[in-house]
């Protein structure tokens, strides 16, 4: 355990004495950003859509069906693929190793995995936190939000807590963060709060780096990584949107984004596929 600490820790005190210079969104017409496009995969059947979604190693995509209180899971073509029940409508969804899922059901205090076939394996149980989003890195570990304490719990690939943070926010108007994702070098850390429309960077120990330039009022419902990058994209719920930025030392770089009508979650998958959820439709977006 020492020595994995030390080889982990060191880049991460060099980026958390670097400062993130927060930049300028994009001007209409500015053809040094590239465009993406929305396309419809699939209608919801699901009663009641909310911020939780994942997909798979395969890429197949999952979704919380909370006024159903199921998983529904559907293939990267928009085809249906199976549902499974869930015993709490207070859940959410991470990617899995394996092509699995993991279901944080909050309400029982319980994580389980759910293989490619959608049946429920092991069991982890928990207690004290109240978590409402989380991240999984490549190593199998996890990062869970608690949003009534603003601290993160980490936990290993076995499921055991190795450590806790604050995140220290100072004055970045952090109120009562919704969304949490991790990028993909696990140093780079950002919370979405809807109701502050902040979107706030910090290191994976907590200590502030700067904040997203989100549309005033966007109400930023989800956020994830691209695998393997630092490139964030940002449901504005609100303002009809998703936006991505590249987050870098040197400064938060606005990227690519399109128009959507009430996007509400958004995952990518480990190839780079990127899809939405409305409260409507299964969305894929790629470049045009």
């Amino acid at each position: 355990m020492r020595r994995w600490f030390y080889i982990l820790v060191c880049p991460l005190v060099f980026i958390s004495c670097t400062a993130i210079v927060e930049q300028r969104r994009p001007e209409p017409g500015d053809n040094k950003i590239k465009t993406v496009q929305a396309f419809k995969i699939a209608q919801l059947i699901i009663n009641d859509v909310g911020p939780s979604m994942c997909s798979s190693l395969r890429g197949d995509i999952f979704l919380t069906d909370a006024g159903g209180w199921r998983i529904v899971s559907y293939k990267n073509d928009g085809s249906l693929n199976y549902e499974s029940a869930i015993s709490s409508a207070r859940s959410f969804l991470l990617n899995g190793p394996a092509n699995g899922i993991y279901l944080v059901d909050d309400l029982n205090k319980h994580i389980q995995y759910f293989d490619s076939w959608g049946q429920k394996q092991n069991i982890v149980s928990y207690s004290g936190s109240s978590f409402v989003s989380g991240a999984v890195l490549k190593d199998g570990s996890l990062y869970l939000l608690d949003n009534l304490s603003n601290t993160v719990a980490v936990l290993d690939n076995q499921g055991q807590e190795v450590r806790r943070f604050r995140l220290m926010a100072g004055n970045s108007g952090l109120q009562w963060p919704n969304a949490l994702a991790v990028d993909g070098t696990g140093t780079v850390l950002a919370t979405a709060d809807a109701r502050a429309n902040k979107v706030t960077v910090f290191n994976t120990y907590g200590s502030y780096l700067g904040k997203v330039d989100v549309t005033p009022s966007a109400s930023p419902s989800a956020i994830c990584f691209e695998p393997g990058t630092s490139v964030l994209w940002i449901c504005e719920k609100d303002k009809g949107r998703l936006s991505s930025f590249e987050i870098k030392p040197s400064g938060i770089y606005p990227g690519a984004g399109c128009a959507i009508a009430n996007p509400l979650s958004v995952t990518c998958s480990a190839f780079g596929s990127i899809f939405v959820a409305s409260d409507q439709y299964l969305l894929n977006v790629s470049e045009e």
